[in-house]
């Protein structure tokens, strides 16, 4: 029974964010709460395709309605002291983005010895073994370069 609804969640799911017109989604057919989740991550994936066109996405976060700015690639790091990332971003922009505050979880705690390995790819900033950290979190928490204190 729950691999039949979860084939049906995840066709449901393709089919919706693949915008298919030839086949509509049978959404009707899943429970509340699955098609509260599909209908969730359709809204992600279209606020985060506006943000990459460039267009400021309003939602809500903790009860606030907030703002968020366009989307952009990072094209360059460097590493500085004190797990600090100077970011530029496809934009142009340059960008501090402290990590301090992230290098007590995981996965980012094992990266105390590789954290000058930090490099640039797809867009974000990687380092060895797979960890990586998503770009709009870089954009959204980090300061511009002449804003920064020390």
């Amino acid at each position: 029974m729950r691999n039949r609804l979860r084939k049906k969640y995840l066709d449901a799911k393709s089919s919706v964010l693949a915008g298919s017109v030839a086949q509509k989604p049978r959404i009707w057919n899943l429970p509340i709460n699955v098609i509260t989740q599909i209908a969730g991550e359709v809204t992600r994936k279209a606020a985060r395709d506006a943000r990459r066109a460039g267009r400021t996405v309003t939602g809500l976060k903790d009860g606030q309605i907030v703002e968020y700015g366009p989307l952009f690639d990072v094209v360059k790091v460097e590493v500085r002291p004190n797990y600090r990332l100077h970011l530029e971003f496809e934009n142009g922009e340059k960008r501090i983005f402290d990590m301090t505050p992230y290098m007590q979880k995981k996965p980012y705690a094992q990266l105390q010895a590789d954290f000058a390995r930090a490099h640039v790819a797809n867009g974000t900033v990687c380092w060895p073994g797979e960890i990586d950290i998503d770009s709009e979190t870089l954009y959204d928490r980090s300061v511009p370069e002449g804003m920064y204190r020390k």
